[in-house]
């Protein structure tokens, strides 16, 4: 992610392991959860920019933007069912997968705080 030190706006955002060309809601689901957006003091200003920003380019609709925060959990969900393939091929030590975890508890945590503020910007954004 690049960052406009002036200004605090993100400039860009690139994830090729992730990206996809039909993959409109998942690819701001992996920026929001990836980018930093949700984190800091200024959170609600980089996320209602990074929203802004896809939605200018994807075509997401209003029910795509209403689950987002369900989207996010799933994400984390899944990242944690990822690690543990990799952990039980040997691929990954059990404690990447306990990283993972505490990353998914994390997400459920600032989500059950600040949920209805964060689908308040979405939905505005995507006006």
């Amino acid at each position: 992610m690049l960052v406009d030190e002036r200004t605090g706006e993100v400039t860009a955002l690139l994830d090729f392991e992730i990206a996809g060309a039909d993959f409109r809601v998942q690819d701001l689901v992996a920026a929001l959860l990836l980018s930093g957006a949700l984190h800091g003091s200024q959170w609600q200003r980089r996320t209602a920019a990074l929203v802004r920003g896809n939605i200018a380019i994807r075509c997401v609709n209003r029910n795509e933007i209403r689950v987002l925060p369900e989207l996010l959990v799933c994400r984390s969900v899944g990242s944690v069912l990822w690690r543990a393939g990799r952990w039980r091929r040997g691929q990954a030590p059990l404690a990447d997968v306990i990283g993972r975890l505490d990353e998914l508890d994390t997400t459920i945590s600032w989500l059950a705080a600040r949920g209805q503020q964060l689908l308040s910007i979405l939905e505005s954004a995507g006006k």
